[in-house]
């Protein structure tokens, strides 16, 4: 789908909102709330419980299982997982095993930086960009092939480590409002699938519209939680104990108006939105799962192909990409 612009794109995205709060309140039904908590989007202090999620993760060698809640902002609807690990521990789940997803997984990936960066191109003149979350480094590459000065961001030191030796990209380690960059020295500044992951997501997006110039871009894309795939894979976590939500390591549940939310409080303007819709990622069956489990993971695609038509006739997708500059 095209980015949507004007009025005429803002009514498709409401009726497309109340249609996804008709299916939630047909196939789910909100927990018993609990008490109120912070929103670091909005600011708002009427975050409460919403559902709980199973999760099995690994840390220092060791597998966990254990179960989250997940709060939900009443004012900008962002979700929120909660207990919140400590930073510390959050950068320990990004090690060399869940890297090598991305690693198996180069060809698709370059595609999708490529057409990425052919959209970049036009819609803000080429010069300095900065990639948030940039993992092992490929898209900086490109985009160095193309003909950008790059820089990079990324909090994982294996990403960073990655980044150097596989693409000879040199990136800060750490957090943005820690980089020590120029201000308003960036043409472009991006974050694929990063935003989610966040500890704090807002002093992030605050240091970002400093370093961009005036007429910069920052194009933010995140999965889109008020989505029928979504909704589907908690019914598969409550019902079939399926985890593929990425909890703990996926923290904010974000939708257009929680994300519209937390860059309209820091001074974006939203100029383009696009919502995207991609394949399935089965998660493989492990040891001693039930035959009849084992193979409706296997039919899963089928599913998830479903979900992609009907997010597609409603005008959704499983993921949203927003394009802003600095208002005013």
């Amino acid at each position: 789908m095209r980015y949507k612009k004007g009025k005429r794109g803002m009514i498709r995205i409401k009726w497309i909102r109340e249609f996804s709060d008709f299916l939630k309140r047909l196939f789910f039904k909100n927990e018993v709330r609990g008490p109120a908590i912070y929103c670091k989007s909005c600011g708002s202090k009427e975050a409460v419980f919403w559902k709980s999620i199973k999760s099995k993760y690994s840390l220092n060698g060791r597998v966990i299982e254990s179960v989250f809640s997940i709060r939900r902002c009443l004012h900008c609807n962002l979700k929120r997982v909660d207990p919140l690990l400590t930073q510390d521990m959050l950068l320990k789940l990004y090690d060399e095993d869940y890297y090598r997803q991305y690693l198996d997984n180069a060809d698709a990936r370059k595609g999708y930086f490529t057409d990425m960066l052919n959209t970049l191109g036009g819609l803000v003149r080429k010069g300095k960009i900065l990639d948030v979350g940039c993992g092992d480094g490929l898209f900086l590459r490109l985009a160095r092939e193309d003909g950008w000065d790059v820089y990079g961001i990324e909090p994982s030191g294996t990403a960073a480590n990655l980044a150097k030796e596989r693409h000879g990209v040199d990136i800060f380690n750490g957090l943005p409002e820690e980089s020590g960059f120029k201000k308003g020295d960036f043409n472009a500044v991006t974050l694929f699938n990063v935003l989610g992951h966040m500890r704090d997501p807002a002093p992030c997006v605050g240091a970002l519209k400093e370093l961009l110039t005036g007429d910069g871009l920052l194009v933010i894309e995140t999965p889109n939680f008020r989505n029928i795939w979504y909704r589907y894979r908690l019914l598969e976590n409550k019902l079939l104990g399926i985890d593929d939500l990425h909890i703990p390591r996926m923290i904010y549940w974000f939708d257009l108006d929680s994300l519209s939310s937390m860059l309209n409080r820091f001074g974006f303007e939203i100029v383009g939105v696009k919502f995207i819709n991609y394949g399935a990622k089965t998660p493989a069956p492990k040891p001693g799962v039930p035959f009849i489990k084992k193979a409706y993971l296997y039919y899963r695609s089928i599913v998830k192909a479903s979900c992609n038509a009907l997010s597609a006739l409603c005008g959704s997708g499983d993921h949203i990409r927003v394009m802003c500059r600095r208002r005013g």
